[in-house]
């Protein structure tokens, strides 16, 4: 990790503000459910894609979002004494 790097942090967005969303994606053809918020759905596109075209090799994927904030550090001469 860079210095730049290691100065940010990284939070998870709530999925209740943000749903998470879930693609299934076929493997034979390269045809692919729209995002969904429900990884059901995206299970149903691909059971369904493939009752219709005997394909069998699928990917899914699922996109969480985040925020990032950069990480303050305190510099010995700015803390204050605690004893």
């Amino acid at each position: 990790m860079s210095e730049r790097a290691g100065a940010w942090v990284l939070h998870p967005v709530d999925p209740q503000q943000i749903p998470p969303l879930h693609l299934a994606e076929c493997r034979a053809c390269g045809d692919s459910s729209e995002y969904e918020p429900e990884a059901n759905d995206a299970d149903l596109w691909a059971t369904s894609h493939a009752e219709a075209t005997e394909h069998q090799d699928f990917r899914f994927a699922a996109i969480h979002y985040a925020w990032a904030s950069a990480v303050r550090k305190t510099l010995p001469d700015q803390a204050e004494d605690v004893g």
